[in-house]
């Protein structure tokens, strides 16, 4: 015998990722839906100053490094630089003569450029543009005139709007009046229109009132009419549990009808009225469970998911709902009434934001029918003003036409004066060609003569290196100092920790997983305390969870596989292990959860998918044996049976349980003895005496 329980599918781990610093979120690199890996970065904090910090801290421990032992670094270094010096005069390595006359190699070929390349060449060219301007401003090209004259064009088209509409501020045509003047009468009229609406809500009309308390009362008897056909279809059903929500009900609605009427509840003390209350919330809660135990009831058949033949009739279901629908209506009728007996703050804010509006439009289109009539001397000077400025505006265009066409003296002037600074310029070019070829000559001259040195040094050189030599060495021995170490380990600690800080504005990600929820956007403000999520992120795992009652949860055990079916997998029946089987119940609704997962990977399995989990719940001709006598480490049985008077220590294969039994696949025979109670004490061959209640 199989049964069958409603089952959702779950992630297995979900998670808000907060990052471990405060700061401004200057990066996200993904989105909802988006696929992450294990220690993947999804988010980066600002930290420019961290970066800053980070840069200083380095510097000083690298000054602080580079600072270790000064005084005799500094002296080492002297010696072995006298030391070298010294050296290279005795001994001159093949290397240094190489450099020696690559260096003379390099002067001479700088010196070859030098006498080649110079800016003269530039300032040849930017005499030559020079040459050039003066020769388009004496003879301009027909498309710069082209373009001053469109330029003269434009200026006289926005001149001649200017004076238009200074001529229609002066001189009004009667259309526009007639315009304004409707615009006015508009306004007057939207104005009137909200005032009489503000009226109507600070004094409401008899009518409306009436119109709302009488939806109100057919509100009441739809109400009625239908809590009595549902109380009259549910007392035609015989068992308790309905008789137990007729009952609730009947004291439900005797209660209600109590505290609603004015004539019923005039008389009622406060604790009366409390207890009136309490009676009521204590109802709604006995048909909550009830109807609660009869929705949640197995399906009668795996076929039928509306569950048509469940313990709720068809005809107290409609009447369920007809009853809702009422309580709705009557709310809705009610909250009407009250609307129009006392207008809610915002309504009143908001017809009064109306009136407002209307007037704040009627008054501008008096002032633009008045400044239509009569204009006043501003618009006309800002108007004239315009003309003024477009008259500018086309005498400066019609001055650089002119300029154009007929160059002055001036400007020719100058742009001789800049021919004439090119030719300078290009005489001073020559000059410096001239100085550089002569300073790349000394240094070809340095640089032999320096090669001629390495080849053969001169005795008074030697015996100057002797001396460096001979200063150095006494300087390093007057100058060993101690290291201060810890000054190193500083710096390298607050390198440490700057980098460190700069690791907590990266948000990773914990596994591999999807992100389903973004909570924060670029440039809002991340914090760890108090905690601001940036992202969700769920993963691939997943789990189908179940809630069973009390008296079915014996059917679970956790390693046992049970069938798994939703809508969303086409028609496949999934095989599931159970992982989990709960150690307690809720305490609510007495039922356990119960956690399974697949055996392999089923890539349609989403979180959020409903379906049904088809369990075995019974067999016929199996062995049983009580279940205190089966001692149980972890996924083993064993027990012991009696043979001979002797305990005999014997591994069996679990199968279901009721409870009080437990199915035995192998490894006992119906008819052996069992030991049910002092197992503890006993080992393979105890003698036993066995005791028959």
């Amino acid at each position: 015998m199989t049964k069958s329980y409603a089952a959702i599918v779950e992630a297995r781990a979900q998670v808000d990722l907060v990052p471990l610093a405060t700061g401004r979120l200057e990066t996200l690199t993904v989105d909802i839906g988006s696929e992450v890996k294990k220690g993947e970065v999804i988010a980066e904090l600002s930290h420019s100053t961290l970066d800053a910090q980070l840069q200083q801290a380095q510097a000083e421990f690298a000054a602080v490094k580079a600072a270790a032992k000064p005084n005799e670094l500094q002296a080492r270094a002297q010696l072995n630089a006298a030391l070298a010096a010294l050296n290279q005069l005795l001994n001159p390595s093949a290397s240094d003569l190489e450099i020696a006359e690559n260096r003379v190699t390099t002067a001479q070929s700088n010196l070859d450029r030098a006498k080649t390349k110079s800016a003269v060449a530039m300032a040849q060219s930017e005499l030559s543009s020079a040459k050039t301007r003066l020769k388009q401003l004496q003879n301009p090209l027909a498309s710069d005139l082209q373009r001053k004259l469109s330029a003269v064009a434009k200026a006289q088209s926005e001149l001649n709007s200017a004076e238009t509409k200074l001529n229609q501020l002066q001189n009004p045509s009667e259309t526009d009046l007639v315009v304004a003047e409707s615009a006015a009468a508009i306004a007057q009229s939207r104005l009137d229109s909200a005032k009489t609406k503000l009226s109507q809500l600070l004094n409401p009309p008899a009518p409306d009132l009436a119109a709302a308390e009488e939806t109100v009362a057919d509100a009441r008897s739809n109400l009625s009419a239908a809590q009595t056909q549902l109380n009259q279809s549910i007392s035609k059903q015989p068992s308790v549990q309905w008789r137990l929500v007729l009952g609730a009900r009947i004291r439900l609605q005797a209660n209600k009808a109590t505290l609603e009427n004015p004539a019923l509840n005039s008389g009622l003390t406060p604790e009366e009225i409390a207890d009136a209350e309490e009676a009521i919330l204590a109802n709604q809660e006995r048909i909550s469970v009830v109807l609660r135990e009869l929705r949640s009831a197995p399906l009668l058949s795996p076929d039928d998911p509306y569950n048509s033949g469940s313990l709720i009739p068809a005809d107290i279901r409609a009447a369920l709902s007809t009853e809702s629908e009422a309580l709705k209506a009557l709310e809705t009728a009610r909250a009407k009434l009250r609307e129009v007996k006392d207008p809610s703050k915002d309504t009143m804010d908001l017809v009064k934001n109306d009136v407002t509006v209307a007037q704040a439009a009627l008054h501008s289109a008096q002032a633009r029918l008045q400044e239509l009539r009569n204009p006043s001397e501003r618009t006309v000077a800002l108007a004239q003003n315009n003309v003024a400025i477009a008259q500018a505006s086309l005498d400066s265009a019609k001055e650089e036409l002119k300029e154009l066409q007929s160059p002055s003296q001036t400007r020719i002037s100058l742009v001789r004066n800049n021919v004439a600074i090119a030719e300078a310029a290009l005489v001073s070019a020559e000059a410096q060609a001239r100085y550089e070829v002569d300073a790349a000559q000394a240094t070809l001259n340095v640089a032999s003569a320096r090669l001629n040195q390495l080849k053969t040094p001169r005795p008074a050189e030697l015996a100057d290196a002797k001396a460096q030599v001979a200063a150095a060495e006494q300087t390093l021995a007057l100058n060993r100092e101690a290291y201060a170490r810890h000054n190193i380990q500083a710096a390298q600690a607050r390198v440490n920790q700057i980098e460190r800080q700069l690791a907590e504005t990266q948000v990773l990600a914990p596994f591999d997983g999807v992100v389903t929820q973004i909570w924060l956007s670029l440039g809002a403000i991340a914090s760890s305390r108090p905690k601001t999520p940036i992202v969700t992120v769920v993963s691939k795992d997943v789990v189908v969870s179940l809630r069973v009652e009390e008296t079915a949860v014996a059917y679970f055990r956790e390693g046992q596989s049970v069938q798994f079916a939703s809508p969303a997998l086409a028609g496949q029946r999934l095989e599931l292990r159970i992982d989990r089987v709960a150690p307690a119940g809720d305490q609510k609704d007495h039922t356990f959860l119960v956690q399974m997962s697949p055996l392999g990977t089923v890539p349609d399995l989403k979180p959020g998918l409903s379906g049904e989990v088809s369990i075995l719940a019974g067999r016929e001709n199996v062995v049983l044996v009580p279940k205190e006598a089966v001692r149980r480490q972890g996924s083993e049985f064993s027990l012991f049976i009696v043979q001979d008077a002797r305990a005999h220590f014997v591994e069996v294969a679990g199968g279901l349980t009721d409870g009080k039994n437990m199915e035995i696949l192998g490894g006992v025979q119906p008819g052996d003895q069992v030991v049910v109670s002092g197992q503890n004490l006993l080992d393979e061959g105890t003698q036993v005496n066995v005791i028959t209640n």
